[in-house]
């Protein structure tokens, strides 16, 4: 082969060079605007679902109306706990109360249906005895013991918002931080039971106060 041969070869085909090669713009900017276009399109498509529903409910709202309320669950530890404070004993679990053991109804009783539940927390706190008056009815000298030893805070409150919300009650739920806060103001009061003129000579927070 001449040397002309190959000068003409190299010529028509020059060596690459080593350097940064331009994208084209616009196609970026195409690139761009299609997945948007995309992404746009399968999030209005979806078929209505939301991140929030799992199998087998058909929606939100359904999944929503099988969902226990906060209410639900907080009556559900207060359901454990007058069961394990021992209060269905006495009230039974109808909440009806016993005449034989002077322990009177929860269940439509002016006490539990109160607008607020301070005079209930410190009788579950520290106890009530002697004489009561409930719904307009005389009780004898029955004695409820003390269980704040046995119910903490948060078990109080839930107990008191299950009995306010159960039978056909219907009351407002009772706070932990309310529980808590009237247990260290009567924390000096030892073990000594509450009496029915003592609590209704504590007037009633209004409501949403601690």
């Amino acid at each position: 082969m001449s040397a002309e041969c190959c000068s003409n070869h190299n010529s028509d085909h020059p060596k690459p060079k080593a350097g940064a090669a331009t994208f084209p713009m616009v196609l970026v900017m195409i690139l761009a605007l299609v997945s948007y276009y995309g992404c746009t399109k399968v999030d209005q498509l979806n078929g209505g679902f939301s991140a929030k529903v799992f199998g087998p409910y058909l929606g939100e709202d359904e999944l929503m109306a099988m969902s226990p309320s906060a209410m639900d669950l907080l009556k559900e530890k207060g359901k454990s706990a007058y069961a394990k404070a021992g209060c269905v004993a006495c009230h039974q679990a109808n909440g009806l109360g016993s005449d034989a053991q002077n322990a009177p109804p929860l269940a439509a009783s002016d006490w539990v249906m109160a607008s607020e539940s301070d005079r209930l927390i410190r009788i579950v706190l520290h106890g009530i005895s002697g004489p009561i008056q409930v719904s307009g009815k005389e009780y004898g000298k029955g004695v409820m013991p003390p269980l704040g030893a046995v119910l903490n805070d948060e078990e109080v409150a839930a107990v008191l918002t299950y009995i306010r919300n159960e039978w056909g009650n219907a009351a407002s739920e009772v706070k932990t931080e309310k529980a808590a806060a009237i247990r260290a103001a009567t924390a000096t009061r030892g073990g000594a039971p509450w009496s029915a003129s003592e609590l209704l000579a504590i007037p009633l927070s209004k409501p949403g106060d601690k």
